[in-house]
């Protein structure tokens, strides 16, 4: 109900989960991947909240991007800040985010998407349809680019919250 009027608002659920605290954001930009080395994020989910995921991937040369569950993580990566997108909001986020995480096997493919230019889009957008991933509890996510060229510059953006 909006104060003033007392009538009733409708709002995106994405939009309300932001003015309760619970969304979250990860972001990371690597500016210089090479054909032989595939950039990999990777997510850890909690053990007691499943995450919702919207995911967007972009690249400045044409390339591919994969979201890949339960992959078998070599060395963990650096962590990533989790940003809560209501900035006064002191709550947390339990699912955890790495970049440069090192796997010796992808996993089970979910999705597979061209990005990057001559692709006929920007890139992978699982949010702008609404349609986003439910991961599961207590399992790792990896977000993988392959680049086509040299020096691409590729960047990632991951809205997520628990329920």
């Amino acid at each position: 109900m909006e104060d003033l009027q007392g009538a009733q608002i409708i709002i995106q659920y994405g939009h309300h989960k932001v003015h309760h605290g619970d969304m979250f954001t990860i972001s990371d930009v690597d500016t210089s991947v090479d054909i032989a080395a595939p950039k990999y994020w990777r997510v850890h989910t909690s053990a007691v909240k499943e995450v919702h995921v919207e995911v967007k991937v972009s690249a400045s040369n044409a390339a591919v991007a994969y979201i890949y569950e339960t992959p078998t993580v070599s060395t963990a990566g650096s962590a990533l800040a989790l940003v809560n997108r209501n900035r006064r909001s002191l709550k947390l986020l339990g699912a955890t985010a790495f970049y440069d995480t090192t796997v010796s096997a992808d996993g089970t493919l979910l999705e597979v998407q061209r990005v990057g230019t001559g692709q006929g889009q920007q890139g992978m957008n699982t949010g702008e349809r609404g349609e986003e991933f439910v991961f599961d509890l207590n399992k790792d996510y990896i977000f993988k680019v392959v680049v086509g060229a040299n020096g691409t510059s590729v960047e990632i953006h991951i809205n997520l919250y628990e329920v």
